[in-house]
Order: C-alpha cells, then structure tokens, then sequence
C-alpha cells in the first residue's frame, strides 16, 4: 500500500474514531434514584436519620460538568413550605433547589411556608424558567396543587440558585445524593423515583486513549 493511500486511510479512521469518542465517553447521563416516603417518620430540622429522605446514584464515568437538571416525578406532599430539597455532588459540594417555598421569614417559628400542594412531576434547571413561589403563592386553597413542570432552582425566601455555579467544572464521577427534609409536622409525602440529568465534557485524553486504540487496529489489520 502506498504512503498516500495509507495516510488517507488514517485520516479517516481517525474522524470516525474521533466521533466513536464524543458519542462514548458520556458527555450526557441519565440516572434514575429511588423514590420513597417523604420523610419516613418524624419532622425535620431534628438531626434524626429517619428525618430525611435519602436517595444516591453513581456516575461511573468522568467528565467536567457544564449542566445539571434534578427531576422529581410523582411527587407529592400536602404543605410545599414544609420542604427543603438539597443535591450533593461527589465533591462534597451541596445545593438547595428548593427551600421552604413561600416562607417570609425563616427566623419566624409560626412561618410555615405555602400550603399549597405538590402532585405531579417537578424538573429543576437553571435555564428554567417556572417560579416555584410565584406559583404557589398565586394558588388560594390549601388543597391547591402546584402544577407540574419546569422551574427554575430557589434557595430561601424564593432567592434563585444555581447548579452551575455549584457543579460546573467539576468532575461527575461518584456518588450524588438527594435529600428532602420535612420542617413541619402533620404533612406528609411520597416520591415514585428522581431523575440526576449530567452534562459533562469529557475527561482529558478520553478520547485520545480511542484514536489510538483505532490506530493500533488498523496497523493489525495491514
């Protein structure tokens, strides 16, 4: 074989090679945690592990984050500003995305949030453009039901917050937990599963590690 035919041949091997890599090295996850009751027993804020519902999964693979959306599908609760939902990543670092909704003054014992409820599934992301308060508050009854949908992150008093600038550039490798904590007693919840959705750039020489292993299985093959 000639040298011109056989360069040819490696530049195409390598393109294809090269795009076996960005659809292979889990620039995108998709995982799926338990659900279960929310919480179990008890009322949060008391540090009781039976407080607290907990639910991890593993990204097995690494890459630098640029995006992170947290679903919650099929969850319900009678008393929305009872909650506080929070997401760990592997590094240790934590984000609250929502945080006793409709509440005016954390200091105020008597300041129970929005009663409104939530029956349905709920997607977080910065890009989001849904007002989890704005919508709650908007509602009259206490039986009331925040609709379904899309929102944007909140922290407390309705204050946005951002997983980007929680995540991003970290590595997604390891394990991610979500935690939703009651503060208020006489309400209860339940939650069918949550979905962790992960935009990463791959890691450093991923890539590099396929082209070369496609390389070496041209050489076999001449």
């Amino acid at each position: 074989m000639s040298k011109t035919a056989l360069i040819a041949i490696t530049g195409l091997a390598l393109a294809a090679t090269t795009s076996i890599a960005a659809a292979s090295s889990g620039k995108t996850v998709w995982l799926e945690g338990a659900g279960g009751l929310v919480p179990p027993v008890g009322t949060g804020g008391d540090g009781a592990p039976d407080s607290v519902f907990s639910s991890s999964v593993e990204v097995l693979n690494s890459g630098a984050v640029k995006d992170v959306t947290v679903v919650l599908t099929g969850m319900t609760h009678s008393w929305v500003g009872d909650l506080v939902a929070t997401l760990t990543g592997p590094g240790g670092q934590s984000m609250t995305f929502l945080n006793r909704t409709g509440q005016l003054d954390p200091l105020d014992a008597f300041d129970f949030g929005d009663s409104s409820n939530l029956g349905g599934d709920y997607s977080f992301n910065d890009a989001f453009a849904g007002d989890m308060t704005a919508t709650a508050v908007a509602l009259t009854g206490t039986d009331d039901v925040i609709p379904g949908g899309e929102y944007a992150p909140e922290d407390s008093l309705g204050a946005p917050s951002s997983f980007v600038a929680t995540f991003g550039g970290l590595d997604k490798q390891g394990v991610w937990t979500l935690e939703i904590e009651d503060f208020g007693g006489g309400d209860f919840g339940d939650l069918v599963s949550w979905t962790l959705h992960v935009d990463a750039v791959p890691a450093p020489g991923a890539a590099g590690l396929l082209v070369l292993g496609g390389l070496a299985g041209i050489r076999r093959r001449r």
